[in-house]
């Protein structure tokens, strides 16, 4: 979530974690993780911040991680991704 690993070979973590497809650093992969046992539980947390507002925070980046795949899946993205030069 903070950026940290952009690329996937940089990444600590091999994919097969439940976070999937991210490639997260250390911390946010293990709040993620939590993040995932509480939604799919539904349960709270010993953890003081992770509240209604976090969980929230969460979510949004869920939907936003799953925006930006469903765009460049679309068929409008690909075709325009195909007239684009590619630099060597």
């Amino acid at each position: 979530m903070c950026s940290y690993h952009l690329d996937p070979a940089d990444s600590p973590h091999p994919p097969a974690s439940p976070s999937g497809d991210f490639h997260l650093c250390e911390s946010c992969r293990a709040e993620f993780e939590d993040f995932l046992k509480m939604k799919n539980a539904d349960e709270g947390s010993q953890i003081p911040w992770h509240n209604k507002e976090w969980k929230k925070m969460w979510s949004a980046w869920l939907n936003y991680q799953e925006a930006i795949r469903k765009f460049r899946n679309s068929e409008k993205f690909k075709q325009s991704a195909e007239l684009l030069p590619i630099d060597d």
